[in-house]
């Protein structure tokens, strides 16, 4: 994941009392609310882990909120940390998945899917709460038989249970950063595909997107109940 910041380098904020001063005070205003934060968006949760230790005070913080969720979402294989301590009920690991050849040409320097399925069940069965991302879906030739087929590889041996959340989502970009990306990266095979621009949102296009959810729904709905799947447009 690249947050896209103007660096050659790589981007670690590291003032984490300023994030749980502003998580605590959000808590703090909406009582009555089920809030759920996100780590991940823009970055990958654990990967850095063992230089930034960022996993295990954001563990440690969130254990004294029993009632609020945090999401690591990651597509890192390293859970050391997470593995060394007792599961935390509110914690969930969500994992970036894709089909294993796709994931091979467009996530650079990554684990590779088969890896990230093993992570996942082996904190499913340490009793972590995990989350699936099929976010973004990306199109390609036959890519039903590829999702159909990632799915039920990780649906085999996995403690269902302790399956959070599935979620699935297109491919979206905002307008101005489709731009930045392409001008930088323009023989990428990410973005050999004709793109739609729509209210400032470069995407597939509606047809395609509804044609990928709807496959996605329908495999997902083979493994696990409805009430635990959920259609990301962010």
């Amino acid at each position: 994941l690249q947050g896209m910041y103007s660096s050659a380098n790589y981007v670690l904020f590291v003032n984490y009392e300023d994030f749980f001063k502003a998580i605590s005070d959000t808590i703090d205003k909406n009582t009555d609310t089920s809030l759920t934060f996100f780590s991940g968006y823009d970055c990958d949760s654990l990967a850095f882990e063992k230089i930034t230790g960022f996993a295990e005070k954001a563990l440690e913080f969130f254990a004294n909120f029993s009632s609020v969720e945090l999401e690591l979402r990651t597509k890192s294989i390293v859970s050391e940390t997470l593995l060394k301590r007792s599961p935390i009920s509110n914690c969930i690991v969500a994992y970036s998945l894709s089909p294993s050849n796709l994931a091979g040409v467009l996530d650079n320097k990554a684990p590779s899917i088969e890896r990230r399925v093993n992570a996942l069940k082996t904190l499913a069965k340490n009793g972590w709460p995990v989350g699936l991302r099929f976010d973004p879906l990306i199109y390609c030739s036959g890519w039903e038989n590829l999702y159909s087929q990632l799915i039920q590889d990780i649906f085999t041996d996995i403690n269902i249970d302790k399956v959070h959340s599935v979620s699935h989502g297109p491919l979206r970009f905002p307008k101005e950063m489709y731009k930045k990306i392409t001008s930088l990266y323009p023989d990428d095979k990410l973005f050999s595909f004709p793109m739609e621009t729509k209210g400032g949102i470069v995407s597939y296009g509606t047809d395609i997107e509804q044609e990928m959810s709807l496959f996605l729904q329908s495999e997902l709905e083979k493994y696990t109940t409805k009430k635990k799947i959920f259609r990301c447009l962010v």
